[in-house]
């Protein structure tokens, strides 16, 4: 999850994108911001696409939002 500089939340799937800063969470089973990387100020590149395979369960033809570069800034 990402908040633009007009404040507005987009919920985005990295694909491998973000290096190592997530750890896993058998809860959601999935994955977790580290709390190191929260509230941090990113430089992103966001797309609108369609799934084709990236993301496992939605189909093929559903759109989301994928980040194709982020870079943190510490």
């Amino acid at each position: 999850m990402l908040k633009n500089m007009q404040g507005k939340t987009i919920h985005a799937y990295c694909n491998q994108k973000c290096g190592k800063w997530f750890d896993p969470d058998e809860e959601i089973d999935g994955q977790t911001l580290k709390k190191q990387y929260i509230d941090k100020k990113v430089q992103a590149e966001i797309k609108f696409e369609k799934n084709a395979g990236q993301v496992a369960g939605p189909s093929h033809d559903e759109s989301f939002y994928f980040i194709k570069f982020i870079k943190l800034f510490e």
